[in-house]
């Protein structure tokens, strides 16, 4: 038996051949994009530092009318006072603010967080600062920390948020 034995069916049927290539090319491309996926959501560690000593505390006060409750910012700084398991809390909720001062007006989402997110998360800032304490209390003057998520965005979107932050550093924002 040669080696052409084999492959002498597939020369005389190349129209199930072709079936065939076609349907492994699609069957292996579509489980390479399932494991990126898993391996990108599922099992790649979180961007931050010591990512398996974080813990999310939610809401869980189901009000009736199909949403859920939220931590309150008194129920919050009860919780962080009297907290002696872990070593830093912080809360945050986001929201959807309209951004002016320069230019049009923008619709922007945006995270309202206490000031210690930061430092609870290990991150630090690639230019400029994180927030100080007092500058969460209720009265003190409004301070944004601009965030660029560039995780395989086009140069265009990133030079432009890129420049709209700049505009917007150390300027006060209406």
């Amino acid at each position: 038996m040669t080696l052409a034995a084999p492959i002498r069916p597939f020369l005389k049927s190349p129209a199930t051949t072709l079936l065939i290539i076609a349907t492994l090319a699609l069957g292996i491309g579509a489980n390479t994009a399932i494991v990126t996926v898993a391996n990108s959501v599922l099992l790649r560690p979180l961007p931050y530092a010591q990512p398996h000593r974080l813990m999310l505390i939610s809401g869980s006060d189901f009000n009736g009318d199909g949403g859920w409750g939220r931590f309150s910012l008194p129920l919050y700084s009860t919780i962080a006072e009297q907290s002696r398991s872990f070593d830093g809390l912080a809360a945050c909720i986001q929201e959807t603010f309209n951004l002016s001062g320069h230019g049009d007006p923008e619709q922007v989402q945006a995270v309202r967080t206490t000031w210690n997110l930061f430092n609870v998360l290990g991150v630090h800032p690639a230019a400029g600062r994180t927030f100080s304490p007092g500058e969460d209390q209720p009265g003190a003057a409004v301070t944004l920390v601009l965030l660029i998520a560039c995780a395989n965005v086009a140069s265009l979107l990133l030079s432009r948020s890129l420049s709209r932050a700049r505009l917007y550093a150390g300027r006060r924002i209406a």
